[in-house]
């Protein structure tokens, strides 16, 4: 409430909007969990007002679930009673979800919780998905990012990351943005720490079939790929900028890799090409830090 840092109910959060498959998850979830659970926010009717507290929550996608006063913290090695509850009732939400949605991450700042949740998930065979913010901003809640599945013939679909069905170049450009930042969605390469230049190495190449040497995405490596090595020549660079090894510079070793592919064409065709500009743009947004 306004004026006393207390939650009586009788103020209406503005965040309280969220797609129906998310608020099907949380009473699916409420229904299935001892206690009484208190969601602190979802996203702004419009879902991009959110955006100015909260630059994670995407649309009707996120909830941040309230956490017990006595967890307010990083942790100390050993689980308490309040901490375990914490952990059993985060666990309780990722097996409630409705039909075709999961949890990809749940963000937090207590290490002791995140620990639990994750050993807990493993000893169920699935996937860890507690993941730490170390600045400590994620004491009081838990914020829990709440996604539909894109699936092939029932299994994911890796490069998907728009979840519209397939990969391609849109998939390619989202990636590109979330360089240097979070990996929990966009990590191809198996390093879960950041989304670096080796994801999108494996994105080009692995995924989309490209021909290291096509900076411009345009399935023919040319003179026009050698133009941008040389732009970008001996300084840091995606692989819109020339970077072809994953290495994330771009340098004579990239060189040699575009002389290797000159004039060659993909195998296999992919969708109509993105501007470069927009392909380069990754170093603008992809240092920003998501918070939520």
């Amino acid at each position: 409430d306004p004026g006393t840092n207390s939650r009586s109910g009788a103020t209406p959060n503005p965040e309280r909007w969220a797609t129906t498959w998310t608020v099907d998850t949380i009473f699916r979830f409420t229904a299935n969990t001892p206690g009484t659970q208190m969601i602190n926010a979802l996203t702004a009717l419009n879902g991009y007002d959110s955006s100015a507290i909260h630059f994670s929550h995407q649309s009707g996608m996120d909830i941040d679930l309230h956490v017990d006063v006595s967890t307010w913290n990083n942790g100390n090695g050993v689980v308490s009673a309040a901490e375990q509850y914490v952990a059993d009732t985060a666990v309780s939400l990722v097996l409630n979800t409705t039909p075709d949605v999961f949890i990809s991450r749940i963000l937090l700042s207590n290490q002791d919780i995140l620990g639990e949740i994750n050993r807990q998930l493993l000893a169920l065979g699935r996937s860890p998905v507690a993941a730490p913010d170390f600045s400590g901003g994620h004491q009081t809640h838990l914020h829990i990012d709440v996604y539909p599945s894109g699936r092939v013939n029932g299994q994911e679909l890796v490069g998907d990351f728009n979840l519209d069905g397939v990969a391609d170049l849109l998939d390619f450009e989202l990636l590109t943005r979330q360089l240097g930042g979070d990996a929990s969605l966009y990590d191809l390469a198996g390093d879960p720490q950041a989304v670096d230049s080796a994801d999108q190495m494996e994105m080009a190449t692995g995924v989309l079939g490209l021909l290291p040497g096509d900076a411009n995405t345009d399935t023919v490596v040319t003179l026009l790929d050698f133009d941008i090595l040389a732009q970008h020549f001996g300084g840091p660079a995606t692989w819109g900028e020339g970077d072809f090894n994953g290495d994330g510079v771009s340098d004579l070793l990239d060189f040699d890799v575009l002389a290797q592919n000159y004039n060659q064409a993909a195998p296999t065709a992919v969708p109509e090409p993105l501007s470069i500009a927009v392909l380069a743009a990754g170093a603008a947004g992809c240092g920003r830090r998501r918070r939520g």
